[in-house]
């Protein structure tokens, strides 16, 4: 058999195991919901289709649809929540709860809703600070909390947030100090922006003395 429709064969093949595999999805996703319709107190189907909700999230924040992915992340956390995972957190249902948390968060502030975004990382912080989720995961959740929350004027929340964020980012390890540095720059250039000077000599005198003990 000639190469070129070897080569078609394949490429045919491959875009019909992605039509079925997207078919399968839905079919299962219509089951789920259908079930989870039925017996809306059933624990295990509300962390399913919130999984489910929260996984769809991803795809439309990743394609730039943000308003969308905040809407199914809202209808993830509020499934997490009606299945009470607290008890759970320590499992795959509670790392899934902490996830939906920080996608929101994440999505709001894609869609331009600081306010959201700021409650929203606050949440997925208080909750993610007794989980195993990376270090630089959660300096990160605070840089990202400290920068909305000075876009929405509240300078000394939102430099406080940062500071943490540089603190959390030295305590993750060596490979985190590229990111500590960075923050520090950043709170400097504040500190300077703003004339408090005092602290912007204090980030100032820490440039390129970041080390772990």
């Amino acid at each position: 058999m000639p190469v070129p429709t070897i080569l078609a064969w394949l490429i045919a093949a491959f875009m019909l195991f992605v039509v079925v595999s997207k078919l399968l999805g839905r079919i299962s996703d219509y089951w789920l919901f259908r079930r989870l319709a039925a017996d809306p107190d059933n624990r295990e189907l509300q962390i399913k289709a919130a999984a489910r909700h929260s996984l769809k999230a991803g795809e439309l924040y990743r394609r730039g649809v943000a308003s969308a992915a905040v809407s199914g992340y809202q209808t993830a956390v509020s499934l997490f929540q009606h299945a009470d995972v607290s008890g759970l957190w320590r499992g795959g249902a509670g790392l899934g709860f902490g996830a939906a948390l920080q996608g929101l968060a994440y999505a709001q502030q894609a869609a331009g809703d600081l306010d959201g975004a700021v409650s929203s990382f606050r949440w997925f912080l208080d909750r993610a600070q007794f989980e195993n989720f990376d270090r630089t995961v959660i300096a990160n959740g605070y840089y990202l909390l400290g920068e909305n929350l000075l876009r929405r004027g509240r300078m000394d929340d939102g430099c406080q947030a940062l500071r943490t964020s540089m603190e959390r980012y030295l305590s993750a390890g060596s490979h985190s100090i590229p990111d500590a540095e960075r923050v520090r720059a950043r709170l400097e250039q504040i500190f300077r922006s703003t004339n408090r000077l005092q602290e912007a000599n204090e980030m100032a005198g820490w440039e390129g003395s970041f080390r772990l003990d």
